[in-house]
């Protein structure tokens, strides 16, 4: 086996090279992993909201699904507290709602000639067209199941799981 010297210059660039690659190649950052589950509320599926697995080095969230179905793509690796938070519906007439108690004013103010602005139409449209083509039905409106309110913060929260760099798949069941 012939033996290869390399000069002082070479010498050193190959050990820098060296010390960043071997931490790129065992790993060394993968400090996160894929979480996927289930939330459950009273037995049915959770159809709404976000999912927060919060440990010591961050946290990973995602949405929950129609179906109750998550997929957290980075979660924390160890001991993590889950937080799940729902919308809340807006009752009619509520802080942040549309006044619609004098519609007919709002049409007596809206422009009636659509030449002021022809193309607001087809714009409209062609984000109802986008929308529906990623599979989201822009006419259809997400239902929401508020969850029980002690699941909002990490402090209040029973839940804790323990993330591994392996499959990690865990379903929740809420309790009031």
């Amino acid at each position: 086996m012939q033996q290869i010297k390399l000069s002082g210059v070479q010498g050193t660039v190959f050990g820098l090279a060296l010390l960043w690659a071997v931490p790129v190649l065992v790993g060394c950052g993968g400090s996160t992993a894929k979480v996927t589950g289930v939330v459950t509320y009273k037995g049915s599926p959770l159809p709404s909201g976000k999912i927060t697995f919060v440990g010591k080095e961050g946290f990973g969230t995602a949405d929950i699904q129609e179906d109750g179905t998550y997929t957290v793509d980075a979660a924390p690796i160890g001991e993590c507290t889950v937080t799940i938070v729902t919308e809340v519906e807006t009752p009619a007439g509520a802080k942040g709602a549309l006044p619609m108690d004098s519609p007919n004013k709002q049409m007596k103010d809206a422009p009636k000639d659509s030449s002021i602005r022809p193309d607001a139409k087809d714009e409209k449209e062609k984000q109802r067209e986008k929308l529906k083509d990623k599979g989201a039905d822009p006419m259809k409106k997400k239902r929401v199941v508020p969850a029980p309110p002690q699941y909002r913060s990490t402090e209040s929260s029973h839940l804790r799981y323990t993330v591994k760099t392996s499959k990690n798949e865990f379903n929740i069941e809420l309790k009031d």
